[in-house]
């Protein structure tokens, strides 16, 4: 699978409702059924669907924080096929699949300048006293982060938002802020695929281009974005390629404008 970075196969994912006291057996919600996916490098994905639909399940499912009952996922590292539905969350960070959550996952206690220096940190720096016994590497490490950071935000117009919150606390920030300095987080973290739920939740419309255009800007330079969103305007500007999940199920796959042009869709989602 060469210019696919990631591909589903069979998953199910169910959850116990109550248990049958006359025969000791649990009643069980499916909600993941037998879903398969193919996301693409280069592409910007979608995968919408009404509340409920199991959205944030999938994402919880290829994040690791919870284990598929049957099905695979398979990651494409560099040419290198690894199937990672039973990692931990951790390893599959480290594989290259970065996560923007519906909250905004921040360090409260840390600057925006500490917070976005975090999404430059090399996994091998996280090993025990790494500071102290590869001190030269590690300061030359976080100069670097400073110095790209500090051209990026004050040296261009790109990141304009930020250029006044840099010593700023994130705990003290909006929640659009925050929102937005997530965002950025993932941007430059080196990861090979970001999956986003619903990214322009809590932020202004007249951002939203701004996010799109980055989107687009990240998979032009051989990432990949898989992404749960509701705002109808960006879902039809951005999204290349869309899933339509109902009841845990794949309902319709395709260009997003013939997915959203399906009478089901339209009376389901749109209406």
């Amino acid at each position: 699978m060469p210019d696919v970075i990631l591909k589903i196969e069979g998953l199910d994912k169910s959850f116990a409702l109550s248990r049958n006291s006359r025969l000791g057996i649990a009643e069980r919600n499916l909600v993941v059924n037998d879903l398969n996916m193919t996301i693409e490098k280069g592409c910007i994905t979608g995968l919408i669907g009404g509340n409920g639909a199991g959205k944030t399940t999938v994402f919880n499912l290829i994040n690791g924080f919870l284990k598929a009952d049957k099905g695979n996922i398979f990651f494409n590292r560099n040419g290198e096929i690894i199937s990672c539905h039973s990692m931990k969350p951790h390893k599959i960070a480290r594989l290259g699949i970065g996560r923007m959550f519906q909250g905004a996952q921040l360090f409260e206690d840390l600057t925006v300048k500490e917070n976005l220096i975090l999404s430059f940190v090399d996994p091998v720096t996280e090993v025990p006293f790494y500071n102290i016994f590869r001190s030269r590497r590690y300061r030359k490490l976080m100069h670097d982060a400073d110095s790209y950071i500090l051209e990026k935000v004050c040296g261009s117009g790109e990141y304009a938002a930020l250029n006044n919150l840099m010593d700023v606390k994130a705990g003290s920030l909006s929640f659009a802020q925050q929102r937005m300095v997530a965002f950025v987080s993932l941007l430059w973290g080196k990861k090979d695929l970001l999956i986003l739920d619903e990214p322009t939740s809590g932020v202004h419309e007249t951002e939203w281009p701004w996010m799109g255009e980055k989107l687009k800007e990240y998979c032009h330079n051989g990432g990949a974005v898989l992404l749960i969103e509701h705002n109808i305007e960006f879902i039809s500007n951005y999204i290349e390629q869309c899933y339509y999940l109902s009841s845990g199920k794949i309902m319709f796959e395709g260009l997003t404008q013939n997915v959203l042009s399906q009478p089901d869709v339209k009376k389901d989602y749109l209406a």
